[in-house]
């Protein structure tokens, strides 16, 4: 493919719009495409957000998102009503502490906003909450593009007297966060209930939980390595074997947010497997993400000098 035009090279690169002489157009068609190449190699920034599922992820996607930088805002036990309304939390979104300006925001809500409701609030309700929180977010980051999980299907009833005590009973959830994103072009949801061995009708597999609703390691490695959700955030291609990582999540020491663990001593909950048996270290992911974009940045460094010597 070729990039025709000083139009197109100014898009690229200001530097390029000088590029004048019918002699450097050869040049400069090279060099747009190894800039171009080196753009698109630079990690992706991604900002947790949200509740439980959020925050209890660590570092974990991005050991499971090839050359994502992931900073984690989420805060546990949160409502997508206090991330419409809550400055404290919505400000951490763009701050310096929590990466800047990020490129996509990974949005965990809905979820406790439902289930204090003991599964029986409405679709339309819970829709609500979560449209409102998303233009919240969005406020905050206008360019970001926002991505939707949802969540893996529980492996069981959070206690004996919960009324959320079925997968059936998690639907209007389910329905809920599909109906907000529909609503906005700028958000993608991937419907997760499966992601874990679950389904709406079905309990997930107990190997992928810390406890009744929340993820282990293993669990956010199913989450993240969904198909969805790599081209959602832009994720290098990669393979992964969930059943091999360590069931330990990485990272919880390192929120940039208002934390409420700081370690994930129950990670490896009865059915989760052994916490010896990763392939490689659990923050394997945050590695690959440091050395591609040191990568790209110094083959952009390299490029410029010979882009303003053409």
């Amino acid at each position: 493919w070729q990039i025709k035009g000083l139009a197109s090279a100014c898009l690229v690169h200001p530097l390029l719009c000088t590029m004048r002489s019918p002699d450097s157009a050869r040049a400069r068609q090279w060099l747009l495409a190894l800039m171009l190449l080196a753009m698109q190699l630079a990690a992706g920034k991604v900002l947790i957000v949200g509740d439980s599922n959020a925050e209890f992820s660590g570092t974990s996607l991005a050991s499971f998102c090839k050359g994502a930088v992931v900073k984690n805002a989420g805060v546990a036990s949160t409502t997508a009503v206090q991330w419409t309304s809550t400055e404290d939390l919505l400000g951490q979104i763009g701050s310096d502490e929590c990466g800047g300006t990020p490129d996509y925001i990974w949005l965990s809500i809905g979820g406790n906003d439902y289930m204090e409701t003991e599964c029986t609030s409405s679709v339309a309700n819970i829709a609500a909450k979560i449209t409102a929180s998303i233009n919240a977010v969005k406020q905050k980051a206008p360019r970001a593009k926002i991505l939707m999980t949802g969540y893996c299907m529980p492996m069981a009833a959070e206690s004996e007297d919960s009324q959320c005590n079925s997968p059936g009973k998690f639907k209007p959830l389910m329905d809920a966060l599909k109906q907000a994103a529909d609503g906005d072009s700028s958000v993608t949801l991937v419907d997760s209930q499966e992601a874990c061995g679950g389904s709406a009708s079905k309990w997930s597999e107990s190997k992928y939980f810390m406890d009744a609703i929340h993820l282990n390691n293993r669990g956010y490695c199913k989450l993240f390595t969904q198909a969805g959700v790599q081209t959602a955030l832009g994720c290098e291609a990669a393979s992964y074997d969930c059943e091999a990582v360590d069931c330990k999540t990485p990272g919880f020491d390192q929120h940039c947010g208002e934390a409420t663990f700081e370690s994930c001593e129950a990670c490896c909950a009865p059915g989760s497997g052994p916490a010896d048996n990763a392939k490689g270290t659990p923050d394997s992911g945050l590695a690959d993400s440091a050395k591609v974009a040191g990568v790209s940045s110094l083959l952009l460094l390299l490029l410029l000098p010979a882009v303003i010597a053409i």
